[in-house]
Order: C-alpha cells, then structure tokens, then sequence
C-alpha cells in the first residue's frame, strides 16, 4: 500500500512539473503585453498613452524575443500633422517632470513618442502638448479602470488554450508568440473596449479570443 501511495505521489510530482512548465512556457512566450492604456481629447487631438512590455523590434512573426517596458505616447488629429511635427509633451509622474518631442509616422498619420520605462502610466492624470507659441493641458481617462487584470487574462487564455499550449510546448519552450492587448471597438455609438488575445504561429496563422473586461467571459473565438 505504501508503495502504491509513493508510485501515486511520485506521478502526481511529475505531472504538476510538466503543467508548470508549461505554463512558464506560455508566459514566457508573451511578446506584447499591456499593462494601462489613458485617453485625451481636445477639439484638434485624440492622445492616447499606452504602457506594456513589448519585445524589441516587435514582429508578429511567431517568435517571442527579449520584451522592455515603455510607455507611447500617440497623437491623432483631424489637420495635417506634419505642420505641427515641433510638438513636444510633458507630464508629472512619480514627482518627476517627464518631457519630450513627438517624431511624425507618416504612414499611420499619428505623432507618436516613447517616455521610456515607465510601467504604471494609469497614474496620470494630464499632459500638455506644446510648441513655440502654443501650450494645452489634455485631461487623461483610465480606460482600463474597472477592467479585470492583465494576470486575470493570462489565467484566462491558459485555461481556453490549455490543449493547444501542452500541444506546442517542446522541452519547456511553447512554439508560439502570446500577444495581450486592450482593444477599442469604435463601430458602436458608444466605445466599447475587450481584452484581445492571439498565439501566433511562426506560418503566421493565429489562433484569437476576445475577453470582457467586466467579466472575464470569452466573447469570441477564432481558430
């Protein structure tokens, strides 16, 4: 009987090393994950400002590489942005005055600028845009407030991924890239936002959910 119990035990042991392998693996394997996303408006700009840890360059090519925190800063405006490229920014975080220049994306027709390393930007509350002649203070919202947490989504997508993650996990390394964002669905008359999460294949297929924020439910699939 004792014999029994140790062979049971000594199974057991196995079996739990093996999930939580895998479930390093998984974690692992997140190239983007976001942690706060604030919004802004003005009647000429939309900012937004979102902190993740991201791999560096990022490329959804199935691969997770060494990730960084940072902090982007993004501005969209109804004009012609490249006549305003002098913007710069500053805002107060951690009792510091954090300023900088925004650089022109002129593919994506957005200013855009990275304040470096900072992780918990939910805590800002403003920021100022300015140039030569000009200076406005932008009020910030915490989109994300109220939402489940990032951990909370990552539980989440283990669980309806479980099979798919043992499947793909070789000696301790999931053979995929997670991708954790926070997603605005702008179709409806009043914003709506939902947890998106994708495990990219190095073939560039992709498996997807979409998660309420509110309840954590899974609201839609792709596979």
């Amino acid at each position: 009987m004792k014999k029994i119990v140790l062979i049971f035990s000594i199974v057991c042991s196995l079996v739990m090393a093996s999930c939580s392998t895998q479930v390093d693996a998984f974690e692992q394997s997140i190239s983007y994950k976001q942690l706060s996303m604030l919004v802004g408006s003005t009647d000429n700009f939309t900012i937004t400002v979102v902190a993740s840890v991201i791999e560096s360059p990022y490329m959804a090519d199935g691969i997770a590489e060494s990730t960084h925190p940072q902090c982007k800063i993004v501005v969209k405006s109804s004009s012609d942005l490249s006549l305003v490229s002098n913007l710069s920014y500053r805002f107060e975080y951690n009792n510091e005055m954090i300023e900088g220049t925004f650089q022109l994306d002129k593919l994506r027709g957005v200013l855009y600028a990275d304040t470096g390393v900072i992780e918990h930007s939910k805590d800002m509350k403003s920021i100022t845009l300015y140039d030569d002649t000009t200076s406005i203070d932008v009020s910030l919202s915490n989109v994300m407030e109220g939402s489940i947490s990032v951990d909370e989504v990552i539980d989440i997508a283990k669980e309806e991924f479980a099979t798919d993650i043992e499947a793909n996990t070789i000696d301790g390394v999931y053979q995929k890239e997670v991708y954790l964002k926070y997603i605005a669905d702008q179709h409806k008359t009043e914003v709506e936002y939902y947890w998106y999460v994708a495990l990219i294949s190095k073939d560039r297929t992709f498996l997807a959910i979409l998660i309420s924020p509110t309840t954590g439910e899974v609201i839609a699939r792709r596979k």
